[in-house]
């Protein structure tokens, strides 16, 4: 995640999806971010940057990175519960 390797992050969901270990790769995925939000508050340097602007650019790049590399997943889940919601409709 800090060196952007987004591909290897997508490739590592993929594979973690096949062998039905996603709730390991959710799991450190979240104290992954945790422990990333505790080292930039701990740091004193790192807050006032944080503050003054560079803590927007870090939120956006976690987010393009999330949505490159989940986008799959995500578009497949709200289709599903398209397809709930059209079938409890219907």
């Amino acid at each position: 995640m800090d060196m952007h390797r987004v591909e290897d992050v997508g490739r590592l969901y993929s594979l973690a999806a096949r062998v039905g270990a996603t709730e390991t790769l959710k799991v450190a995925f979240k104290e992954y971010v945790r422990l990333t939000g505790l080292k930039l508050i701990k740091d004193e340097e790192k807050v006032r940057c944080f503050v003054l602007g560079r803590g927007l650019v870090y939120l956006i790049r976690f987010s393009i990175l999330v949505c490159r590399c989940f986008s799959a997943v995500i578009l497949a889940s709200l289709s599903r519960m398209a397809l709930t919601v059209i079938t409890l409709s219907g």
